[in-house]
């Protein structure tokens, strides 16, 4: 796995077994997302304004050899929560904390 800042984002490329640690039903990714969609549920029933962008996607890049998860700085909180299993999930989990506990995502987030 490789690490890259770019921007608001965080990006974790990931080859295909490292992208199965990570992408499994009970894993991390799968936990914080259900948690975004209950947090903009309950903003939408409460009238708040809703962020259109999702802070976590993942997409694929080199002709499907590589997946490539995409987290804003910002998002950092979601992985507070979450228990990483795996080796590739404990890698992702410590970096976003890192980065939350150092204060950087609200410094980068504002770029």
């Amino acid at each position: 796995m490789t690490i890259e800042y770019q921007g608001d984002m965080v990006l974790f490329k990931m080859n295909t077994p490292e992208t199965a640690q990570v992408m499994w039903q009970n894993g991390l990714i799968h936990s914080i997302h259900q948690t975004i969609k209950s947090d903009r549920q309950r903003a939408s029933e409460q009238h708040r304004p809703v962020e259109t962008d999702l802070p976590i996607t993942v997409c694929t890049e080199e002709r499907g050899l590589v997946h490539v998860l995409r987290c804003k700085l910002t998002s950092w909180p979601y992985f507070r929560e979450v228990e990483a299993v795996n080796p590739s999930e404990r890698e992702i989990r410590a970096e976003m904390m890192r980065i939350g506990l150092m204060g950087s995502a609200n410094r980068l987030g504002k770029t």
